[in-house]
């Protein structure tokens, strides 16, 4: 994972997120130990995901969050979107 999510790897991001959809993988759990920030392309990036399981009755949990990351996460009400570890 990278340091960051932004419009410079959220198109890959969203890319990898497909594969993994198309491959009947239902519950995901999205590691962000790593990730120090992210921008709207990034969440763009994990709304994507989250809409995509969602219609296949999957589960997408976002772990181990560094605390920019979650006040994020809380400020855009993601939090009532995503499961959170």
């Amino acid at each position: 994972m990278e340091k960051k999510i932004d419009n410079s790897n959220s198109g890959k991001l969203k890319a990898e997120f497909l594969v993994l959809l198309e491959n009947n993988v239902k519950n995901i759990e999205v590691d962000l130990s790593e990730v120090k920030s992210c921008d709207s392309s990034g969440l763009s990036a994990l709304l994507l995901l989250q809409r995509h399981a969602t219609q296949s009755e999957g589960v997408i949990t976002l772990i181990n969050c560094q605390e920019s990351i979650l006040k994020m996460i809380k400020i855009t009400k993601l939090d009532r979107v995503f499961e959170l570890k």
